[in-house]
């Protein structure tokens, strides 16, 4: 969100640094950290022709939920070696959105000896391929006759020592196709790195590898699993103040991982009836209010209402009205998620939500609740885990 920059932490990366003039000023940055910005300074004026910041990408994917391409470079895959590259980048094969041409692929030289051609891909994070996409579009008279993926789990190992591999796909090709596979594949289980190699040469633009990542167990996890029957269930009411839900959930345990946790939190909130809904909605504060219901957990509601706690003193009553008149038209109060929204957007929400139907209501608050459950549920592991 650009408008946290306003009050981030800024890390100096390159210190104050004379510039050449009409020239390439290459500086080296040793941080390790991961960043999702960068900010330039110039002093005390003057042009730039180009930015350039070199380095690994590295997205947070205990964000992402559910399959995703394993083999993606934007989710920090990549190419590690190959056995030729004479008309196209290795990293080609992994690049984001289909090819273009062929030199937007992988394509080595015309193989005249013995042998074949190959690329080894180190995955973004160690998971379970489900489906494979192997693309030859643009290569209509250089296409690979046949192909072979094979997979191996060595995290952190060299890439050029690796031992172990095992046979996930073997397949002929066709020129200028995009092929998938999912029922070919054999279930090797999870790996690190894929092994493309082409008979006996020929361009391929796109691989791509679908699947799961492996579970990882965080120490929040860990210490959600092994909380007592009563302990847990007052943890999971902190998410979600209905009793059937937080009973559910604690039957729920053991979880694999932070999706799991988040899949079955939302499964099981479907599964409720609307009196269960409706007791979790009755565990928030009403917006702009400061008092939190006593089954409700009023240092997550403080947070999550700090766009409303400093709104001037005529919009909380605005909020304060337009909260009665809602309660008293549909029975309940006004849900909605708060997190990282000012008091204005809210009331604009609450006033344009006065006009459904209680039904209408009903399902967009469970769907709000929905989302505020999430989080809490990932706040909840968190503070488990220190």
């Amino acid at each position: 969100d650009l408008r946290a920059l306003d009050t981030a932490t800024w890390v100096e990366l390159v210190p104050r640094s004379p510039l050449e003039g009409n020239a390439k000023n290459v500086f080296p940055v040793a941080s390790p950290q991961r960043f999702t910005h960068v900010r330039l300074d110039i002093y005390p004026d003057g042009g730039v022709a180009r930015l350039r910041v070199h380095g690994e990408v590295a997205p947070e994917l205990t964000r992402v939920c559910g399959g995703i391409d394993l083999a993606a470079l934007d989710n920090g895959a990549a190419v590690e070696t190959c056995s030729d590259m004479f008309f196209g980048s290795r990293n080609n094969l992994i690049k984001p959105g289909p090819s273009r041409s062929m030199a937007d692929g992988w394509e080595t030289r015309r193989k005249r000896g013995p042998g074949h051609e190959w690329a080894i891909i180190r995955l973004a994070c160690a998971g379970t391929i489900d489906q494979l996409e192997i693309d030859t579009s643009h290569f209509k008279g250089n296409a690979p006759a046949l192909c072979t993926v094979e997979g191996v789990n060595a995290p952190g190992a060299d890439c050029t020592t690796i031992e172990g591999w095992r046979m996930l796909l073997a397949s002929p090709l066709q020129a200028h196709t995009r092929h998938r596979f999912a029922r070919e594949l054999r279930r090797i289980g999870d790996v690190t790195h894929l092994r493309l190699s082409v008979y006996p040469c020929g361009g391929v633009a796109r691989l791509r590898a679908w699947g799961s990542r492996a579970p990882q167990s965080s120490p929040g996890i860990i210490a959600l699993n092994t909380l007592s029957s009563e302990d847990a269930i007052l943890g999971f009411k902190r998410c979600c103040g209905s009793a059937k839900w937080a009973a559910a959930m604690t039957l729920a345990r053991p979880f694999e991982d932070v999706d799991a946790l988040l899949r079955i939190g939302e499964r099981t909130w479907w599964s409720l009836g609307v009196e269960d809904q409706l007791e979790a909605f009755a565990a928030h504060p009403k917006i702009g209010e400061a008092k939190t219901p006593a089954s409700g957990d009023a240092s997550w509601s403080e947070a999550e209402q700090q766009g409303a706690a400093g709104a001037a003193a005529q919009m909380l009553a605005d909020l304060a009205e337009a909260n009665l008149a809602y309660e008293a038209q549909l029975g309940f109060i006004f849900i909605v998620c708060a997190s990282g929204r000012s008091a204005a957007d809210m009331l604009t929400d609450l006033r344009a939500r006065l006009a459904n139907s209680r039904d209408v209501e009903l399902r967009t608050a469970a769907e709000e609740q929905a989302k505020i459950t999430r989080l809490r549920l990932q706040k909840l592991v968190e503070e488990l885990r220190s």
